[in-house]
């Protein structure tokens, strides 16, 4: 196939056929500015995993942007690895960027034309900034409602649960899902920047399936949580790493992700030990970029009360 479309079709094959699972692609945030009369919007994307461990690499994904006017263009992202962006030149500024399952949406009020999306990922959300004692959150699915609202939209949307082991709608929450269905919650975040929170939710069914329900369905994210004293301890003996780094290697600049701590110093080292970057970081929340003056090896630390926490390697070439 490679010798016929002059394609290289290595990763391809790597992600797709020699390894079973599969990847779930999001666009996590978007940064837009405005230069003239166009805009230039900075997509950043996520590839998360379900049943494999490699990440694909060479990914083509097709985006689609959309305003309130109800203009559109779709274009072609391509990135490798778990994080990527790319920059996008657009005669209009987007509000809503979509990547190209059950939930239901009861429309209460509607005064105009709107448009509603809605995505049900088969993958595990991102987990809580800052922990909930006590509260689990999925580790199996999380949905996204997207779309153009006017003012005087309003509806309620039911998220349907089960923790069935045989029968129809079985295997959706059972790996998860260890206590009844009287602990489950409903949990809502208004983007990848926000962390989660509780909502008021009502809730229908038995013990082992049904719906929480949401009276005033917004743009963002929801996926459930569960209250598990148990489990939570076991989680955090479990931790997982709080540095995330995109893309790595990387010809231009870094992004740092830091999760779960909101006070703490950066620290980026070349191989020798000394010192090329150092910052304090109080009340953070958004990414760091940095760009090297040179290329090579790099060490990343993160610190915090005069004690590093997490340790990672770069690789500028």
């Amino acid at each position: 196939m490679s010798n016929f479309t002059n394609v290289d079709l290595t990763d391809f094959f790597n992600s797709w056929v020699f390894q079973g699972g599969f990847s779930h692609f999001s666009v996590d945030s978007f940064r837009t500015t405005n230069i003239g009369n166009s805009f230039e919007v900075e997509v950043f994307m996520r590839q998360k995993l379900r049943g494999k461990e490699e990440f694909a690499n060479s990914n083509k994904i097709e985006l689609s942007f959309f305003d309130n006017l109800w203009n559109t263009k779709t274009e072609i992202i391509e990135f490798s690895g778990e994080y990527g962006s790319q920059t996008f030149n657009l005669d209009f500024e987007p509000n809503t960027v979509i990547v190209e399952n059950y939930f239901i949406a009861n429309i209460s009020e509607i005064s105009d034309s709107v448009m509603l999306r809605v995505e049900h990922n088969w993958v595990a959300p991102d987990d809580f900034k800052i922990e909930i004692p006590n509260l689990i959150i999925s580790n199996s699915r999380y949905w996204e409602i997207k779309g153009i609202f006017n003012e005087n939209f309003i509806s309620s949307g039911k998220f349907f649960f089960s923790k069935k082991t045989s029968g129809n709608l079985a295997y959706l929450d059972n790996n998860w899902m260890y206590n009844s269905a009287d602990s489950l919650v409903l949990l809502y975040r208004e983007n990848t920047n926000e962390d989660w929170q509780l909502i008021d939710f009502t809730k229908t069914g038995s013990a082992d399936t049904g719906y929480l329900i949401t009276d005033n369905l917004r743009k963002g994210q929801y996926t459930f949580g569960m209250w598990d004293n148990e489990t939570y301890i076991k989680k955090i003996k479990n931790k997982i790493s709080i540095l995330k780094i995109f893309p790595n290697p990387s010809k231009d600049k870094f992004s740092f992700e830091v999760k779960k701590i909101k006070e703490f110093k950066i620290s980026i080292c070349d191989t020798l030990g000394k010192i090329v970057f150092e910052k304090d970081y109080k009340n953070f929340k958004n990414r760091i970029s940095w760009k090297p003056e040179k290329k090579g090896i790099y060490i990343v630390n993160i610190i915090v009360d005069n004690k590093q926490l997490e340790s990672k390697k770069i690789i500028a070439n």
